[in-house]
């Protein structure tokens, strides 16, 4: 098990048809030529998560993607303000159904940043408890592979796994 801990961030591959598109968008408009991650999420304790999925809810991390390859990090911002953050994002957007409307919007990815009705996708909701941290300035139009980006080159962040889970 790994030492999970509540406002830890994490990326994953999703391998169903959807992930491998989005996957292929990411890869087209990566500015390094490499995008592997297609969902993202946070971490409310030590093994459950808080995530967009078909609705945003918590499911046990590692019942979900086991076996599966992950990215997990630590923000490195006191846990209180982290506590916060996600008590925030948690009560915005629990039980709200994924837009799925949004996601054609990505692959133009300036598009993706119009987001009247703050429904945000995996990546964004992930994106948005982070500018509630400060440390991002800006949530729409964020996708799985920016945020696996600014994971592992942001001094922000603290690499916690990387690999098959």
């Amino acid at each position: 098990m790994l030492n999970l801990k509540t406002g830890d961030c994490f990326c994953t591959r999703n391998p169903m048809f959807l992930g491998r598109i989005i996957s292929a968008i990411e890869l087209f408009w990566s500015t390094d030529g490499h995008a592997e991650y297609s969902h993202a999420g946070m971490m409310l304790n030590n093994t459950q998560t808080f995530e967009s999925l078909l609705t945003n809810k918590s499911q046990d991390f590692y019942q979900g993607y086991q076996g599966e390859n992950v990215l997990v990090v630590r923000p490195q911002v006191p846990d209180l303000d982290k506590f916060l953050a996600l008590q925030k994002i948690y009560k915005e957007h629990n039980g709200k159904w994924y837009p799925f409307h949004r996601l054609p919007m990505f692959i133009f990815p300036p598009l993706a940043k119009i987001n009247i009705a703050d429904r945000p996708v995996c990546s964004e909701m992930t994106a948005k408890y982070l500018t509630l941290l400060k440390i991002r300035q800006n949530w729409k139009g964020v996708n799985p592979d920016t945020l696996a980006d600014e994971f592992r080159n942001w001094k922000q962040y603290e690499i916690i796994y990387e690999g098959v889970l």
